[in-house]
This record gives C-alpha cells, structure tokens and sequence, in this order.
C-alpha cells in the first residue's frame, strides 16, 4: 500500500505542479483504531513554484481528491500549512507526529518539528479537544443508535484534554497510549480495551456500557472547569513568526523555483 500511495502522490505532484514537502497518514489508522474497512486518510504539505506566490489575487490553498478505492487524500499548501502551526493547529500537529509517513524532505520535516515545540499552545490544544467531544458527544445523543466510531469520537478527545491538563504536552494520536498513560482504573481500562477490539473487528453499534458511559458523562461535565487553568501559548510570537517565515523562504528557494 505505501508503493500505491507514493505513486499517487508522485501523480498528483506531476498534474498539479507542485512539490509534496511532507505526506503521512492520518484518521483512525494513525489513532490505531481501524477496521478492515477504514479509509486510508492521506494527508500533506505542498509547495507552488514560486510565480504562484507572486500574484495579487488569493489563490486556493487546498487540495482536495475526490475519495476513491477507499483512499481519501487532501493537503494544504505550505504557507497555509506555516499559519496554522503559528496557531498551533492541532490537526496538523497530529500530522507532524504520525507514525506513518508515506513522502517527506528531511530537513523540512525535521525543522518543521523544531519550530512545533516553540508554537505549542497548551490552552489552543485543549479547547480544540474540548469542542470536539462536546461536538461529537451532542452528535451522538441525536443518534438512535450509538455507533463504536462514534463514542472513540467523543472519548479520544477527551483523553487528550486530560493529557493536555497533566503533562502540558500534545498528547499522542494513538488512542492505546492515551488509555495507558492516562486510565488508572483497570474495570475502565479493560472496557476500553475491548472497545478498541470491537472498533477494529469491524463492529458498528455501540454496546451500551455503564463503566464507559459513567467516565464519559464525568470528563463532560468537568473539562470545562479545567480550561481557564491550561497555560496559553509562546510569549514572543514574533521570533516563531521569523522563523516560520525563515522556513518557507528556504523551502520556497530550494524546491518552488521552477
């Protein structure tokens, strides 16, 4: 499958004219949650030639594939992709850190993961996951059946909040480490466990589970107490700006001058 994808990728660079600086995998194969009908979730970073940057009209910086053979495939372009680290994006900070990478140039990814610890928000991260399980956790009330996909939705966000909150670090994508790390209880952990066993297995409906639901409707109704507590991001923006800015122009000298 990593040879299918190179080459799609390698394709897509040749159709689009641009240069794939980083591509990973994401979704619930990078959370370790797959079934054996799961979407490979291709995700990267891209670089125009450099006469794309120098227009005075905004030009788009997505690229999105329409999904085919259960391959899913989007990137953001390199200076969109640089804002949201600013931001500290956690979308793309789960990029940064997938243990599936399917394209990269060295020195890109490794400065890249070098400035990430300098734009780090602890506060951004934990509201990002906040509004996530309440999101999903509301999504799901409205359901009327509770889906497997649907409670890891809820409860794998709520980990990283409590991951968040003790270590002030960005929590790992895999939800096992989450579960490891964070859950004391063993009548909890085992439960989760075999929720991640149903997940992978394939099977759809959520079997109601008190042990689950408890831990769920307790971390909703105290994660909001916790936020105003989580520290906020780097106090000199402006030296992560310079080197942001710093990092494109590299990129942008090495590989976008066609």
């Amino acid at each position: 499958m990593s040879i299918e994808m190179q080459q799609k990728l390698a394709k897509l660079e040749r159709e689009r004219n641009i240069h794939i600086l980083y591509a990973c995998e994401a979704g619930s194969r990078a959370y370790g949650l797959a079934s054996p009908d799961s979407d490979f979730d291709i995700r990267f970073i891209y670089l125009h030639p450099k006469e794309w940057y120098l227009s005075l009209d905004t030009n788009r910086d997505v690229i999105e594939l329409p999904a085919t053979d259960s391959i899913e495939i989007s990137g953001w372009e390199l200076t969109k992709a640089l804002r949201l680290l600013r931001k500290s994006n956690p979308s793309l900070l789960e990029w940064l850190q997938a243990e599936k990478v399917y394209q990269q140039q060295g020195y890109f990814t490794a400065r890249l993961k070098e400035i990430q610890q300098q734009a780090f928000n602890p506060r951004a991260c934990y509201y990002h996951y906040m509004q996530m399980a309440k999101k999903n956790a509301q999504k799901s009330s409205s359901m009327e059946a509770k889906t497997t996909k649907m409670v890891l939705h809820i409860l794998r966000p709520l980990l990283a909040c409590q991951w968040i909150k003790q270590k002030q670090t960005f929590p790992p994508n895999h939800f096992s480490l989450l579960v490891g790390e964070l859950v004391e209880k063993e009548e909890l952990t085992q439960k989760l466990t075999d929720l991640m066993a149903a997940k992978r297995s394939g099977a759809s409906l959520y079997q109601e589970n008190s042990t689950i639901n408890k831990f769920i409707e307790q971390q909703l109704q105290t994660i909001e107490q916790s936020a105003s507590s989580i520290p906020g991001g780097p106090e000199n923006e402006r030296d992560l700006t310079l080197a942001l800015d710093e990092l494109f122009r590299e990129m942008l000298h090495a590989n976008g001058t066609k």
